[in-house]
């Protein structure tokens, strides 16, 4: 891990969702300090993003992290780098139907930069899109802030509040439209893909195991299930459905087989 452990973790989380061919070859900069921290390009974005995935698609998406609110002064440099892979993306034509947009990850909301430039709007809550800014088009999300349907994919880029993270796992999995991402995070997690906290890979060690152990006795139960349908009567077997624990559906179809 670097020493940017927050923008580690906002980039693994982002390669876990999209897989490594979002990542764009990242265009030259004549400084080492000018470097962007990631540059996406997604055909069709995944519904990861939530409710910024139709800003993000087929076109190159310059990506800046910040691990608390962004100044004034640190919004413009990123707006240099945007710039540079605006001007290139104009000369050569590259890859995209549209000019390339920056999206700005912020945990929390810089306020004095939303203040000063008025011209924002809200599509979505906590999520500011500037159309009008001279450098380009940019793209804001308080990464702290934002909830409702779809968004705690994009939530799991911050390390959570709650050092065992249960709270944004349970989140991932209680939204229908992203139970894929909760497999595919808390694969990432105990495959040391994701930065994590130690507590917070202990909680989803102990939950991929139990989830694990849940699927296995599943199988068994409908294993002996499917024996007892064909060795037993009807009735009988209706009697077998209704028995959930594995061991008692064993002794059950064992005394049912027996008689």
């Amino acid at each position: 891990m670097s020493n940017k452990p927050h923008q580690d973790r906002a980039l693994a989380v982002i390669v876990v969702a999209e897989g490594l061919e979002a990542l764009h070859p990242e265009i030259s900069v004549p400084q080492a300090a000018m470097r962007i921290d990631a540059i996406l390009f997604m055909p069709s974005p995944s519904l990861f993003w939530g409710p910024i995935q139709g800003f993000l698609s087929d076109r190159l998406v310059v990506v800046e992290h910040f691990s608390q609110p962004p100044s004034q002064s640190k919004l413009a440099l990123c707006g240099a780098r945007y710039g540079m892979v605006r001007r290139q993306w104009f000369e050569e034509r590259a890859q995209g139907s549209r000019p390339p947009l920056m999206l700005v990850l912020s945990d929390g909301r810089p306020r004095r930069v939303l203040n000063q430039f008025m011209s924002w709007c809200t599509p979505h809550p906590n999520v500011y899109h500037w159309t009008g800014s001279p450098i380009g088009e940019v793209l804001l999300v308080d990464l702290k802030r934002i909830s409702g349907p779809t968004t705690a994919a994009m939530k799991f880029m911050l390390y959570p509040n709650d050092p065992a993270g249960r709270e944004r796992l349970d989140a991932l999995q209680r939204d229908v439209h992203l139970l894929e991402f909760y497999e595919r995070m808390l694969e990432g997690i105990m495959n040391g893909q994701i930065p994590v906290r130690e507590s917070e890979h202990k909680t989803a060690y102990q939950r991929a195991k139990a989830e694990g152990l849940e699927q296995g006795l599943e199988k068994g139960r409908r294993a002996l299930l499917d024996v007892a349908a064909v060795q037993v009567s009807p009735t009988e077997l209706r009697a077998l459905e209704d028995i959930e624990d594995l061991e008692t559906l064993q002794q059950a179809l064992m005394e049912m087989l027996q008689r």
